[in-house]
């Protein structure tokens, strides 16, 4: 809805989200990051190649929500996760798998849910007073 530029809140949440599980430090910065740049890839790829409209009116919408931010850009933060807690010694190599898939489906399904009600609350609601990029 703000593209690009609510980024900053993005990681500082993300890091504070992550850092209050009581994961080391450099595990919970390296998700807040790959969680920042899942969210910016996910707007890239709905901009530059579904010229997305956040109004949610058109099939094509929909199915670029589903596409390119909830299957593809979500891979980020799934692959990065994993990678983190096994190299901070929290999971062994045998559960990532495992992990991968949970993470990457609570992304995808956050994705359609969260985001699309987020995005019809602030695009179709006459009271909100925001106009998406």
């Amino acid at each position: 809805i703000f593209g690009y530029r609510l980024w900053p809140g993005v990681l500082v949440g993300a890091f504070l989200a992550e850092i209050g599980t009581g994961i080391p430090v450099s595990a919970a910065l390296s998700m807040a990051v790959a969680s920042t740049l899942e969210a910016l890839f996910a707007f890239y790829l709905l901009r530059r190649f579904a010229d997305f409209h956040s109004d949610l009116t058109r099939v094509r919408d929909l199915l670029a929500l589903t596409i390119l931010a909830a299957a593809i850009s979500t891979l980020i933060s799934a692959l990065t996760g994993p990678t983190s807690l096994y190299l901070s010694g929290l999971i062994d190599i045998n559960t990532m798998p495992k992990v991968f898939a949970n993470w990457w489906m609570g992304d995808a399904l956050s994705d359609l849910l969260f985001g699309s009600a987020v995005l019809a609350i602030f695009t179709m609601s006459p009271y909100c007073g925001i106009k998406p990029d």
